[in-house]
């Protein structure tokens, strides 16, 4: 009877170490971009994080949204990526949102100093920018929507010194 709970606490544990591993992955490749700048890391990373998000045992979990925010948020301000992602910034909104769904206080995310929100809040602008200038209003509207919608969010966390984000609702 020992040897089974042993055995069962061993393969416990070693499970849970592999899905460690697989966050270490994900900031591993998004630390390098941060500090080299190299997108290849960028687009590595975002191959890591959507793994976990696929994962039952990670769905749950608020650093997978958090993660998924940031390295989305990263790609929605990249001039390369954002280019071959186009939904990026989309994503990292809605990632955002469950983050704060799973976790309120976001203390992880407040460690992590914000990532990727401002690319997040970028993304929607220059998106709606284009957009206006193109003459595509609803596409425009649906873009700066989404930064009201974020610089809501950032407001009401106190992420920002800002009561009220004028430029996003001119």
């Amino acid at each position: 009877m020992k040897k089974i709970v042993i055995g069962l606490l061993l393969l416990v544990a070693t499970a849970d170490s592999v899905f460690a591993q697989d966050y270490k992955k994900v900031r591993t490749a998004f630390t390098i971009f941060m500090t080299l700048g190299a997108d290849a890391k960028l687009e590595e990373a975002k191959a890591e994080v959507d793994k976990l998000a696929i994962d039952p045992k990670a769905q749950g979990k608020a650093e997978t949204y958090m993660l998924k925010a940031e390295i989305y948020g990263s790609i929605a301000n990249n001039d390369a990526l954002k280019i071959k992602y186009p939904a990026a910034a989309q994503e990292a909104l809605l990632a955002l949102k469950e983050y704060l769904r799973l976790e309120p206080t976001f203390a992880k995310y407040k460690d992590d100093n914000f990532i990727g929100v401002n690319g997040i809040y970028t993304g929607f602008f220059n998106k709606g920018i284009v957009d206006f200038n193109a003459k595509n209003w609803d596409a425009a509207f649906s873009s700066f929507s989404n930064v009201v919608v974020l610089s809501d969010i950032m407001i009401s966390n106190k992420w920002t010194n800002s009561a009220f984000d004028t430029t996003a609702y001119l």
